[in-house]
């Protein structure tokens, strides 16, 4: 009998492992990824992007979504069967048939290195299914009729209602750990932390690192908890804290939500000589951001008076005043918030003011 995921234990499980977190190296070059009903789709020739359309391997995307395949060779045309509905689709034709249906098409079918090539949209939704695409991610999310209630999920998925959940939570997850968790963790953090911080020692930018992944499994675990899918155990399968620790830290990097694909941490020493632990983030904008602002940088400095937690945040409202791009540089202190002024946003902008705002006694 399959057990339900639903149980609190999950929580303990997280916190115990925080600091076993393992990185994956990140590719600066993201590859077109397909999933239907939330399983990857494999290819054996990669999808491609063509006037902002994704194409995909004709066959393969059909036979995918239930429907059988013929090629007319004469016409250059695919046809595809799935019950009652009927696609048709012809090599560099702006159109497609549904039924004798004409659907015009923003980018027609393409015969590439003897391979063709389909839109996936038009040709997803001509079969009746509910197709997304997220940028972020270069990732076609396809959903079939009825998939979310005749599918069961395990614990280590996300259903494709709960994905678009996290995903929408993106932006206050991160708020939240770049103005409370962070901060907070690093002053109450204890004196083996601290030390460690001092010595430079690399298991406190995997602390960093854990830190975010915890919180992002956590949030994941809440989802699933909460959630109208119900999630399973598959029967007589040992559960250990690694192997859920991995299934959760799967899911956050799917999405793009884990550490090693939002930030980079660094030890820097200014001109001053002042030691610094960098966080780095990937992107920051003012336009998507919770209440306007994202962090780029952020510097947890060991001071003689204690832990000092600086940050670079976007600023659309300086941005709009200045007309170029710019950051405001400012603190989150164990009891407050404070704001210092406008910097320019390079890591060497942010260091040399790290060192003047170090420098007022």
């Amino acid at each position: 009998m399959k057990n339900l995921v639903k149980t609190i234990i999950f929580l303990v499980l997280t916190f115990a492992m925080i600091f076993m977190f393992s990185t994956v190296a990140f590719a600066n070059e993201t590859p077109v990824t397909v999933f239907i009903d939330d399983v990857q789709i494999d290819f054996d020739v990669e999808p491609i992007i063509e006037s902002g359309r994704t194409l995909v391997p004709m066959r393969r995307i059909f036979e995918a979504l239930g429907a059988k395949v013929d090629w007319v060779d004469e016409t250059k045309t695919a046809v595809a069967v799935k019950d009652d509905l009927k696609i048709e689709i012809t090599i560099d034709s702006n159109q497609m048939f549904k039924n004798q249906e004409i659907v015009e098409l923003d980018v027609p079918a393409k015969l590439i290195d003897g391979r063709t090539l389909v839109p996936a949209r038009a040709v997803s939704e001509g079969l009746g299914c509910k197709v997304e695409w997220n940028g972020d991610l270069r990732r076609v999310d396809i959903t079939t009729t009825d998939a979310e209630t005749d599918r069961e999920y395990t614990y280590k998925e996300l259903s494709h209602a709960d994905t678009e959940k996290l995903l929408s939570m993106k932006n206050e997850f991160r708020y939240t750990f770049e103005q409370m968790i962070l901060p907070q963790n690093f002053y109450e953090s204890s004196e083996v932390i601290l030390t460690e911080l001092k010595k430079k020692n690399p298991k406190v930018i995997q602390y960093v690192e854990a830190l975010w992944d915890g919180f992002g499994i956590e949030l994941v675990l809440q989802i699933q908890i909460d959630s109208e899918t119900v999630y399973v155990f598959d029967e007589g399968e040992e559960i250990t804290e690694e192997l859920l620790l991995d299934s959760h830290t799967n899911i956050l990097k799917q999405n793009g939500m884990d550490a090693e694909n939002t930030f980079d941490v660094t030890y820097e020493t200014t001109k001053d000589g002042n030691n610094v632990l960098l966080v780095t983030f990937r992107d920051a904008n003012s336009k998507d951001a919770l209440y306007s602002i994202q962090c780029k940088y952020i510097a947890i400095v060991l001071t003689d008076d204690g832990i000092r937690y600086i940050t670079a945040e976007t600023d659309a409202y300086a941005k709009e005043i200045l007309g170029k791009e710019c950051y405001m540089l400012c603190e989150v202190a164990e009891s407050d918030r404070k704001s210092y002024g406008i910097i320019g946003t390079t890591k060497e902008d942010f260091l040399s003011a790290l060192d003047e705002l170090l420098a007022v006694k």
